[in-house]
């Protein structure tokens, strides 16, 4: 069983880069290829929990696996939160430990509250309303980590991704979200694809947009 994002859904499409995308980076993933790249895509649930619903208010994830021609991987990590309560592993670990010992019986203030005290981040990210999405596919999702994109000429670029769709974001109301079923995520996304393929347009800074087909 997975510590973190236990509960979640895998599926397989492919990634396409524009043209623009090489003058970003040299990576290969960011280079077009005779045939689109690839990919394989888990939503997951942003709980240590199983079986948590999806109803349930919190972060979303997103994991995409690029299988790159020469046999090789190149791995995102998103959230559909613009931020993370920590910078290091150590804190995350921190973090995890005080969310598990701050069950309703525990003394006040609770570990939880008091690593929040101590770490204005990980408040900002706990107590920041997560708007309920339709799907997993009309979330933005953004890049955990920041990377440095280096292209054929040597420039360098910081940044994080943005993964965003191409539809649009899309949230339910409280009225609709009290109707909805504790796996209306993983329900509507298999229904989703088998109308067709849900799209998401990449963006790392100062390039142009790559499409991914999921």
């Amino acid at each position: 069983m997975r510590a973190n994002h236990p509960k979640g859904i895998v599926l397989e499409g492919t990634f396409t880069p524009t043209a623009a995308a090489a003058s970003v980076s040299k990576a290969a993933h960011l280079h077009k290829k005779k045939t689109p790249i690839p990919v394989t895509v888990r939503f997951s649930a942003g709980s240590g929990q199983p079986m948590v619903p999806d109803t349930s208010q919190m972060p979303r994830g997103m994991a995409v696996k690029f299988s790159l021609p020469d046999g090789s991987k190149t791995d995102l990590v998103v959230l559909s939160f613009n931020g993370f309560p920590v910078a290091t592993a150590e804190e995350f670990r921190d973090f995890l430990l005080a969310v598990g010992a701050s069950g309703p019986d525990a003394p006040k203030p609770s570990p939880i509250e008091q690593f929040m005290g101590a770490h204005p981040a990980a408040k900002h990210f706990v107590e920041t309303p997560k708007p309920q999405p339709v799907s997993y596919a009309t979330l933005p999702y953004f890049e955990i980590n920041a990377f440095k994109f280096t292209n054929a000429k040597g420039h360098v670029t910081f940044g994080r991704y943005q993964l965003r769709p191409v539809g649009g974001e899309h949230f339910l109301t409280q009225e609709q979200l009290a109707a909805m079923e504790p796996n209306y995520l993983s329900t509507e996304i298999r229904e989703r694809l088998r109308r067709g393929p849900g799209q998401v347009q990449t963006s790392p800074p100062g390039g142009g947009k790559k499409r991914q087909d999921r």
